[in-house]
Order: C-alpha cells, then sequence, then structure tokens
C-alpha cells in the first residue's frame, strides 16, 4: 500500500518561516493555504 494524497496536517513550531523552508527544502512539500492561528500556552 503506498501514500495517494495527504489531505492535511497540523505541526506546532516556534518558528513558522523556517519551518516552511525546511519542509519545502528536504521534503518537496509546498504550502497550499494557511489559516491565522491564535497562540495557545
Amino acid at each position: 500500500m503506498t501514500i495517494q494524497r495527504l489531505d492535511h496536517v497540523g505541526i506546532m513550531v516556534k518558528n513558522i518561516e523556517d519551518s516552511i523552508q525546511f519542509y519545502e527544502r528536504v521534503f518537496g512539500l509546498e504550502v497550499l493555504n494557511r489559516m491565522p492561528m491564535e497562540l495557545q500556552n
């Protein structure tokens, strides 16, 4: 069985811009949609 599609993933990170660059560079992923999120402690 192989993965055909991934619907969505949520990952909590300290720096969203650095994390986006990492996942784009290392895994070849791309951001299709970003939603504003409130900070929660």
